[in-house]
């Protein structure tokens, strides 16, 4: 079990560094992307916590239980879903002379 932890930090390590990289890129480009960009910049947190988790249940410096690991994942993939619901939902509801280079249809 212990190297699906592994994978399992790896994975949500990427995730968060990718995350993290579009928050940098997204704040760069004005403030309404940058209202984007914390978005995922939080998400990022989130994944970057879940990914400590699970190198700590790597390192036996915690004990993990099938009853957390199913309760924490299912919070956290909650949170995500919300967050990243949200992100979505910002940019398809901007104005199409904004700066994050959208373009209106028609």
């Amino acid at each position: 079990m212990s190297i699906v932890f592994a994978l399992n930090g790896l994975s949500y390590l990427a995730v968060s560094l990718i995350a993290f990289y579009m928050y940098y890129s997204f704040c760069k480009k004005g403030e309404v992307a940058c209202k984007v960009g914390n978005i995922l910049g939080v998400n990022g947190i989130f994944y970057l916590l879940i990914s400590l988790l699970n190198f700590l249940w790597v390192s036996k410096l915690l004990e993990p239980n099938n009853k957390d690991f199913l309760l924490i994942s299912g919070i956290f993939t909650v949170v995500n879903s919300v967050l990243v619901l949200y992100a979505v939902y910002k940019i398809y509801t901007l104005d199409p002379n904004t700066q994050m280079g959208l373009k209106a249809k028609g």
